[in-house]
């Protein structure tokens, strides 16, 4: 699925990256998402809580990992 790939790139990435948060780079996703909302006629405020809970679940994950790693 598509979030099973999101999942797997974020961990991949996690391993170039010195630190899981990227506020910079988050931000850029969110105002993608929401133009991408409004073009699509979706409800903004539903998909800014799916980008919440699925960048979240990444951030976990990549915690998770690094901790295993280490």
């Amino acid at each position: 699925t598509l979030l099973e790939k999101r999942m797997d790139l974020c961990l991949q990435t996690r391993s170039c990256k010195e630190d899981t948060t990227d506020e910079n780079r988050e931000e850029q996703i969110r105002t993608l998402w929401h133009a991408q909302a409004k073009e699509l006629g979706l409800d903004t405020a539903f998909t800014e809580q799916l980008l919440t809970l699925i960048l979240a679940e990444s951030k976990r994950l990549q915690d998770l990992h690094s901790t295993q790693i280490a």
